[in-house]
């Protein structure tokens, strides 16, 4: 591909941060009293109305930062706002090891803040830990970095350069099957070669599919994905295992005539295939 981009500038890096100027002292105000709120109430647990008080001023600062259109961090302080309103909810988890996590939370992100604007890139994956520790603290059913990573998916590859192929029901199901069977063996015994190597010969192939826009992407970035495994350049965690299951659901709903691809699962594949290492020409591209 001839064009070429940092990868400061797939994650927001040329964001315009003067509208933070403005504001970032009412932010910090309202983290501050927030969590002074919770040490209120940890100090007295009789006073509930410090609880609502918290709460209110999460709410406060995460509507300013969604104002600015700062997602990624946006998404952090909601985090910490669902985990204020649990505390309302649920005034017995409110503990002073759980206000410690609020705390390092809401200082993490006014140095983040901080640190915008004295021109750091806006890489709000670097948040993670702290992301992690409020919604695990919270209970949250996903705990994954990839939240906090969002790449421009309006960008293509140079599909003039890829033959298109329309494929029949049955070739689609073959490759499904055979892609299912390298799933089971990798699941089993995530070292298995083979079962690497079956998975990403299995669907080669169907970046040649004619879609349109995200859903062609999508098989183009997953060949990727599977070069990656199959080269064994990609550490394996449960989440991977979890996108590689949601590819084989695509798959099936791709053949029952839906080809749409959501954009977390797109998002959660560019991911995996950012953090592989060598220099395999697919994960370069992508």
């Amino acid at each position: 591909m001839a064009e070429r981009h940092h990868p400061n500038q797939l994650i927001g890096a040329a964001s315009d941060v003067a509208p933070l100027a403005w504001i970032i002292d009412e932010i910090r105000t309202s983290l501050g009293e927030a969590v002074s709120g919770l040490k209120a109430f940890v100090a007295n647990k009789q006073d509930v109305d410090s609880l609502r008080s918290a709460r209110n001023q999460v709410h406060q600062a995460n509507g300013a930062l969604q104002l600015l259109d700062l997602r990624g961090v946006a998404i952090v302080t909601d985090a910490i706002e669902q985990l204020t309103r649990r505390f309302e909810a649920n005034p017995q988890d409110c503990l002073p090891a759980s206000v410690r996590v609020v705390e390092t939370a809401t200082s993490a992100v006014m140095a983040y803040l901080e640190g915008l604007l004295s021109g750091r890139p806006n890489q709000p994956i670097r948040l993670y830990p702290y992301y992690r520790d409020v919604l695990l603290l919270g209970g949250a059913p996903r705990v994954h970095p990839a939240d906090l990573v969002f790449p421009d998916l309006s960008r293509r590859p140079a599909f003039h350069e890829i033959e298109s192929r329309k494929f029949t029901q049955e070739q689609l199901r073959e490759r499904r099957a055979r892609f299912e069977l390298g799933l089971l063996g990798f699941l089993r015994n995530a070292d298995d070669a083979e079962s690497r190597k079956a998975m990403r010969e299995a669907l080669a192939d169907l970046e040649h599919m004619p879609q349109r826009g995200l859903a062609r992407s999508f098989w183009w970035v997953a060949r990727g994905l599977l070069e990656a495994l199959d080269a064994n350049a990609l550490a394996v965690d449960v989440d991977l295992k979890r996108v590689l299951a949601r590819l084989n659901l695509q798959l099936r709903r791709m053949i029952d005539g839906a080809g749409a691809v959501a954009e977390r699962l797109m998002i959660d594949t560019l991911y995996y295939v950012g953090r592989t290492e060598g220099a395999l020409p697919r994960v370069a591209e992508v």
